[in-house]
C-alpha cells in the first residue's frame, strides 16, 4: 500500500513517543494494529468480492455464448431434418410413381423353367400386364426398390 523507509517509520515513533507520552504508546500502537489489520481484512475482502463478480460476469456470459449456440445448432438441425423430411416425401412420391409407370408400361413375360430366350422367343412373347401384388416396394432409410413380388415369374420392363 504505502512504501515507508525505515527511517520515516522511526521519525513516526519518536513523534508518537512525545506526542502520546510512554504510559499510552503501547495501548495506541496496539489499538493502531488492531484497526490497520481490519483495514487489510475489508480491503482483501472487496477484492475477493470484486474477483468473484468479475468470474461470475464471465461466466455469465460464457453460459449466454453457449446458449446461442445451442440455438442455432438446434435451429440448424430442423432446417435439416425438414429438407430431409421433404426429400423423403418427393423420393417416395417420385418411387410411386416410377412405380405405377413400371407396372402400366409394356412388359414381356418368361417363365423361369423355359430355355435360353431366342431373338423370336422374345419377339413373340405375349404382352404381360403386371398387377399390384405381382411388384414389390421396398423403402428403408437411405434406398428405395421396386423388386418383382417372389413368385414363379420373371418380369422384364420392355424398352
Amino acid at each position: 500500500m504505502f512504501d515507508f523507509s525505515f527511517s520515516e517509520i522511526a521519525l513516526i515513533g519518536v513523534v508518537a513517543l512525545v506526542v502520546i507520552g510512554p504510559e499510552r504508546l503501547p495501548k495506541v500502537a496496539r489499538t493502531t494494529g488492531v484497526i490497520v489489520g481490519r483495514i487489510k481484512r475489508y480491503a482483501a475482502t472487496v477484492h475477493a468480492d470484486i474477483a468473484r463478480e468479475v468470474e461470475l460476469s464471465e461466466l455469465r456470459r460464457v453460459q449466454s455464448d453457449l446458449q446461442d449456440a445451442a440455438k442455432s445448432l438446434e435451429t440448424n438441425i430442423q432446417s435439416l431434418q425438414t429438407g430431409m423430411n421433404d426429400t423423403l416425401v418427393s423420393a417416395e412420391s417420385t418411387l410411386t410413381e416410377v412405380k405405377e409407370q413400371w407396372m402400366t408400361g409394356p412388359m414381356v413375360h418368361k417363365s423361369v423353367d423355359s430355355a435360353p430366350p431366342s431373338e423370336t422367343s422374345l419377339t413373340r412373347s405375349p404382352v404381360y400386364e403386371p398387377t399390384q401384388q405381382d411388384l414389390a416396394l421396398e423403402i428403408t432409410e437411405g434406398s428405395a426398390l421396386i423388386t418383382p413380388a417372389p413368385s414363379d415369374k420373371v418380369l422384364e420392363h420392355k424398352v
